[in-house]
Formats: C-alpha cells, sequence, structure tokens
C-alpha cells in the first residue's frame, strides 16, 4: 500500500517536534523569588508568553506605564523591551512577600515546524499580526496556568501536545478578550483622525491630558496611537503637547505680570521644575531669562 505523502511528510514533523521541544527551543520556567529581576524580562531573540502569580509593581513598555498584578497574562514579541518592577516593599526584604511568575519561551523555529499541524494556523496568524505586546484577561490567564505548570517537566510530544493547548486558547475567538497594540487600529483616514486629535489637544493643552484619553478620541489603542502620532509628526505626542504650552508660556511670559509658577500651572504643567527643564529644552532659555528679553 502506497504511503500518503502528506501523512509521511506531517509525521517527520513531528518526529522533529520530538526532539525541538525536548531542547531549549521552547523552555518553561518556573520563578519564584523576593522580586523581580530587570534580567527577566530583557530584550531576547524570542517570544515570551508571561503568567504573574504572586506580586505587584509596575510594567514599563515602550509607550506607557501600567500597575501589575497577579494573574496578568503577557505576551511579548521579539526584542521588545519590556520590564516589570515590584513596588518598594519587595525591596525590602519582608520575608512573606515574594513574587512568582511562569514564562515560556519560544521562536521562530518552533513556529515553522509547527506551521503544518492545523491546529497551529490560528495561532500562527495571531503572531505575525501582533504588535509589541498582547495583555490577555484573567480567564484566559486561569485557564492557562494548569497547562504552564504541567508543561514544566514534560518533553518531546507531551510538551508539544500542552504547547499547542495554550497557543490554542491564547487566540481563542469564542473567549477573546485581550488588548493588542494593532488590533485596535482602523482603515479610518490619515488626516480626519489627525484633525480630530490635534482640535482635541489645541482645546486641552492647558489640562492634563491622559494617552488613554486622546487615543480614544484617534480610535486606536494607547501604544498604537503613540506610534501612529510619532510616524505621521516625527515626534511624540507629548513634546507636541508640551510645545503648544511653551508657545503659551512664552506668550504670558512677555504680556502679563503672572509669576513663574503661575504661568506654569496655567500652561498644564504640574510642578515649576518640570516646567522649567522643559522650557530650556525648547527656547534654549530659562522663563526668567526670556521674559527679561
Amino acid at each position: 500500500m502506497q504511503t500518503n505523502p502528506n501523512y509521511s511528510k506531517f509525521m517527520n514533523i513531528l518526529t522533529k517536534q520530538n526532539k525541538l521541544f525536548s531542547e531549549t527551543l521552547t523552555q518553561i520556567n518556573h520563578i519564584k523569588s523576593p522580586y523581580f529581576d530587570d534580567d527577566l524580562f530583557s530584550q531576547q531573540p524570542n517570544y515570551k508568553l508571561i503568567l504573574i502569580l504572586k506580586g505587584y509593581g509596575k510594567r514599563y513598555g515602550i509607550d506607557k506605564v501600567e500597575d501589575f498584578n497577579p494573574y496578568d497574562l503577557i505576551l511579548l514579541k521579539k526584542d521588545v523591551m519590556y520590564t516589570c518592577k515590584c513596588d518598594d516593599i519587595f525591596l525590602q526584604g519582608h520575608q512573606k512577600l515574594n513574587v512568582e511568575a511562569i514564562i515560556m519561551k519560544f521562536d521562530d523555529e518552533i513556529l515553522e515546524n509547527i506551521s503544518l499541524i492545523p491546529e497551529s494556523f490560528q495561532f500562527i496568524n495571531f503572531i505575525k499580526n501582533m504588535e509589541d505586546v498582547v495583555i490577555f484577561d484573567v480567564n484566559k490567564a486561569k485557564k492557562i496556568k494548569p497547562l504552564l505548570l504541567g508543561g514544566l517537566n514534560k518533553e518531546g510530544l507531551e510538551k508539544m501536545s500542552i504547547i499547542l493547548q495554550i497557543f490554542h486558547i491564547l487566540c481563542d475567538k469564542t473567549c477573546e478578550n485581550f488588548f493588542c497594540e494593532n488590533m485596535g487600529e482602523n482603515k479610518e483616514n490619515n488626516t480626519t483622525r489627525m484633525t480630530r486629535v490635534i482640535d482635541f489637544t489645541r482645546k486641552n493643552f492647558k489640562n492634563k491630558i491622559c494617552i488613554d484619553e486622546v487615543s480614544k478620541i484617534a480610535n486606536l489603542t494607547p501604544s498604537a496611537f503613540c506610534r501612529y502620532f510619532k510616524k505621521e509628526k516625527g515626534k511624540h505626542y507629548i513634546d507636541y503637547v508640551n510645545e503648544l504650552r511653551i508657545i503659551y508660556a512664552s506668550e504670558l511670559l512677555k504680556t502679563t505680570e503672572m509669576s513663574v509658577t503661575q504661568i506654569a500651572l496655567e500652561t498644564g504643567f504640574e510642578n515649576l521644575s518640570h516646567f522649567f527643564n522643559v522650557f530650556k529644552k525648547i527656547v534654549k532659555k530659562t522663563p526668567l531669562r526670556y521674559r527679561k528679553m
């Protein structure tokens, strides 16, 4: 009886996977420590799926800072700069406080070698279209936790089966609830979108503006908005806001007798030191020196 060539090819893949999933191309590590080290999430040439089990603090991405808490499930693309820093109380050596996380690392070779397995198609497409960071909801985190724990001591095909299950849950549309930087974008005309952003900013630059707020005006996720604005205007959004504030501050310095502190507050700066630094960076002079000119 003639062997089906597709079957032979599939079995060759499985044989290769048995070796790949026994090596370091897919690692699952269980981390327990007094606090998270910077190296734990350092920029590396592989994908990382991180499940926080214990600990809290701040996570620092390229464009934003957010809180992290237990059952945060984070998928990082290759070579992404990302850090989780624990709150200071963890750094003070309290015996009852510690952090815990499970980290799964995988690379393009794994994706390439599972590409003919039907169950992997959806996830591979998901990976190809993701941006830097995906944050999943608690429900997915709870589904994936026992699989990650179960994969710690598995090798070969058993490990492959677990990882394929994890991949399936991550991109399962029936329970999809995640924030992905590129999935909030749409095909809206860039001119219309930017007009809304500029109008909003000019009307509100004297007040505190949150990226979350202005990204909603642009109909983008916060990180996608930051990249969009930088691409369109050649500068970061906060730099544009500060330029508007300094233009207005310069006018007030020349046309009013308001104190520098009053002007700083009037133009949207929360403290005098920051106002001085930004003013000098843009105008190349201190506010007082500019007023005397």
